[in-house]
C-alpha cells in the first residue's frame, strides 16, 4: 500500500494572474495528481505554479524562476537594433510569467500552513539603484550568483528586474548598446524539503549536467535503490548487470565484460533510471513530471506506474497517454491510493473549467478521459 501522508504535502493552490491564469483555485489535493487535457488550457502552467510556490531545495535546477522561463523558451542573450526592440522584449519576457500585460502575479499554497509568494518586475534605469537593490541579498547568493553579479551587473544601464517575495531572483541586463543579456540569482537554499521537476527539456538537455544530477543523489536513497534497479535494467539487456559506477566525466552500466557509459544508453532507459532514482529518495519530497510517458517502452511505463503508486513523495504529473493513465489508475486501485485526476476542459478569459475525478471516478469514467485526453 502507498505511503499516505507527510506533513509537508500540497492540499491546495490559489493562483492569481501567473501565466494563462487570471484565477484559478483547487481544493484537497492528493498524494498522486494527474492533470489531464488539451494543449493550451493551462495544464503545464498549473504544475509550473506548484513547483515555483513549493517551499523545497531543488536538486536539478539552480534556480526555479529561471528553469520555467528556460523550459518556455526564453532565451539567454538578445540582440536589440532599436530602442523600441527592447519595449518588445520586455512585453514577451512578461508575457512568460503574467497573465494579460499585468505587472505582478500571486500564488497561494497550503500544506502544514499556507505559503504565499508574489512575483513582480521593476524596471531600473539607473546603475546605482540596481546595484543598491542587489547588494542587499548578496551575501545570500550561491557563488556563482556572486560572480555573475560582479561581472556583469555595474556596467548595466538598464535592468528589469524579477521579484518573488520582494527578493531578486532574474534580471534582464542591457550591458552594451545592442547587447540584453538573462541573469538568475541563486540562493542559498534553507529548508530540507526537496523537489524535482522532469521533463524533456531538462531530460534530452546535457547529459553531463544529467549526470551529475544521478550522482547528487546517491546520498538521499533508500537503501537497496540500486541493487533493484540492477534486477530491473537487466531486463532491457542481454546480459545481467554487476553495477552502476560513477566517473569523473558519466555514469556507467557496468557487465562482466564491458561498461555502457550512461550518455550512451537510449533515451528510454536513461529516462527511467533517472525517474526511478527520483522516485527512490529517502525523505518525501514533491515530484512534478511532464509527460513521462515520452521515449517509454509499454514494460517500461508500467514499472513506472508502480513506482509512483508506491513512492512516498507527493507527485503532480501532466501527461496525454492514455496508455499511462490506464496503467496508474490499475495499479493505485489496488493499492488503494490516494490519487485525483484534473480534467481541463476550456480556459475562457483566464479561468479555467476543471472537473475533479477521485480515484475510484477517474476509473470508472475512463472512456470520458480518453476522448478529452488527447
Amino acid at each position: 500500500m502507498s505511503y499516505r501522508y507527510n506533513r509537508t504535502m500540497i492540499k491546495s493552490v490559489e493562483i492569481q494572474n501567473f501565466r494563462t491564469f487570471r484565477h484559478l483555485k483547487i481544493n484537497n489535493l492528493g498524494q498522486i495528481n494527474v492533470f489531464i487535457g488539451k494543449n493550451n488550457l493551462g495544464k503545464s502552467s498549473l504544475l509550473e505554479a506548484i513547483y515555483l510556490a513549493s517551499d523545497a531545495a531543488d536538486r536539478i535546477n539552480t534556480s526555479s524562476s529561471y528553469y520555467i522561463l528556460k523550459r518556455r523558451g526564453f532565451a539567454q542573450r538578445f540582440k536589440i537594433e532599436k530602442e523600441n526592440d527592447l519595449e518588445q522584449l520586455l512585453v514577451n519576457f512578461k508575457k512568460h510569467i503574467f497573465y494579460d500585460g499585468s505587472n505582478d502575479a500571486e500564488i497561494v499554497i497550503e500544506n502544514s500552513r499556507p505559503r504565499k509568494i508574489r512575483l513582480s518586475i521593476n524596471l531600473l534605469y539607473d546603475t546605482r539603484s540596481i546595484i543598491r537593490i542587489l547588494d542587499n541579498v548578496l551575501n545570500d547568493l550561491t557563488i556563482a550568483s556572486r560572480m555573475k553579479f560582479i561581472n556583469y551587473v555595474p556596467y548595466a544601464s538598464f535592468a528589469s528586474i524579477l521579484t518573488v517575495n520582494k527578493i531578486p531572483t532574474f534580471l534582464l541586463l542591457k550591458i552594451r548598446r545592442n547587447t540584453v543579456i538573462s541573469i538568475y540569482l541563486a540562493y542559498k537554499v534553507k529548508t530540507d524539503t526537496l523537489k524535482f521537476f522532469l521533463d524533456t527539456c531538462y531530460l534530452c538537455g546535457n547529459t553531463e549536467r544529467l549526470t551529475r544530477f544521478i550522482k547528487s543523489l546517491e546520498d538521499i536513497l533508500q537503501v537497496g535503490t540500486y541493487n533493484g534497479l540492477k534486477e530491473i535494467i537487466s531486463s532491457f539487456f542481454d546480459k545481467k548487470i554487476k553495477s552502476f559506477e560513477p566517473s569523473f566525466s558519466d555514469y556507467f552500466v557496468k557487465f562482466d565484460d564491458k561498461s555502457i557509459p550512461f550518455s550512451m544508453l537510449g533515451d528510454g532507459i536513461r529516462y527511467f533510471i533517472t525517474h526511478y532514482l527520483v522516485l527512490s529518495v529517502e525523505k518525501p519530497s514533491y515530484v512534478f513530471l511532464e509527460e513521462p510517458e515520452n521515449f517509454m517502452h509499454p514494460e517500461m511505463l508500467d514499472l513506472l506506474t508502480k513506482l509512483i503508486v508506491n513512492t512516498k513523495h507527493q507527485v503532480f504529473i501532466v501527461t496525454h497517454s492514455l496508455e499511462f493513465l490506464e496503467k496508474l489508475l490499475w495499479h493505485a486501485r489496488e493499492s488503494e491510493a490516494d490519487l485525483k485526476v484534473l480534467g481541463f476542459y476550456d480556459l475562457e478569459d483566464g479561468i479555467p473549467t476543471i472537473e475533479e475525478y477521485t480515484l475510484k471516478e477517474a476509473f470508472n469514467s475512463l472512456y470520458k478521459l480518453d476522448i478529452d485526453l488527447r
